[in-house]
């Protein structure tokens, strides 16, 4: 009788258990590590650059503002007003939060000139009407900016002008 004897190759002690580990190398595990880690770093930088795009655009729109309101101030004056000197102040200071009132150091402090000059030269109308700009500038994160806003103010207004 004849009796056939199969032996398993790698048995059951340690050296099995290593062959067919499906576990991560050190190395695997290091560049892993690495890709996330510039991932997030990535996604930090970029937190900080939408956040410094928003509070530039914050200050942007809130120099806009000043802008406005000090011209729709010149609407208000009467053309006597508005050629006398000394009746509009031609230099203001406005801060990023009006409620303030400067009281804040850390926020933005606008600076502005307010004038009124002749309007363009060379039209019949020009001595019946005036140019009112005003400028508005101010220093963000070491950047300086400015904007300016002009309109024109006619002696007897626009819906009477003749």
């Amino acid at each position: 009788m004849r009796t056939d004897i199969q032996i398993q190759e790698g048995g059951s002690g340690p050296e099995a258990q290593t062959q067919g580990s499906g576990g991560f190398s050190l190395l695997e595990t290091l560049v892993a590590i690495a890709i996330l880690t510039a991932g997030f770093l990535a996604l930090f930088a970029a937190m900080g650059f939408g956040l410094n795009e928003v509070r530039t655009a914050r200050e942007n729109s809130r120099g806009c503002e000043i802008l406005s309101e000090k011209l729709e101030t010149a609407r208000l004056y009467s053309w006597e007003q508005i050629n006398s000197n000394g009746f509009y102040p031609t230099n203001f200071t406005a801060y990023f939060d009006p409620g303030t009132n400067g009281a804040d150091p850390s926020g933005v402090v606008y600076t502005g000139t307010f004038t009124v000059d002749a309007a363009p030269g060379g039209y019949n109308y020009s001595t019946n009407m005036r140019t009112v700009r005003a400028t508005v500038s101010w220093v963000s994160a070491g950047v300086s900016n400015y904007r300016t806003m002009h309109t024109f103010v006619a002696q007897y207004g626009l819906h009477n002008y003749e």
